[in-house]
């Protein structure tokens, strides 16, 4: 993106000024939506990471909590950590599809005459 306002600054300084602030807008709303990605990339991971951990340490007592009527509560709490994971994982697909959409919802409209 500099080097394209470089090129419109040496075209004419005029289209410089006029594409300056919308360039200014796409790079400021790109660097927040990648700062707010770490964290949702963070996330996941650990909700990820937790679902696994918890089937690997309820997976030898499968039989057992069966016995104790505990299969539903199991099953529930697992659903609901899955759903809290796609949450995360569809917050995490869509925040840079966001992103990359801004240059194009960002240019100049021209008004009707």
């Amino acid at each position: 993106m500099p080097v394209t306002l470089a090129v419109l600054w040496l075209m004419e300084p005029a289209f410089l000024w006029i594409a300056a602030p919308t360039a200014a807008v796409v790079l400021a709303t790109g660097l927040a939506g990648g700062r707010r990605l770490v964290p949702l990339t963070r996330r996941l991971r650990a909700r990820r990471a937790r679902i696994a951990a918890d089937m690997a340490e309820r997976m030898p007592f499968a039989p057992q909590l069966d016995r104790l009527g505990r299969r539903r509560t199991e099953i529930a709490q697992l659903d609901r950590r899955t759903n809290a994971m796609i949450g995360a994982a569809l917050r995490h697909r869509l925040l840079p599809r966001r992103l990359r959409r801004c240059p194009t919802s960002a240019r100049v409209r021209r008004r009707p005459r």
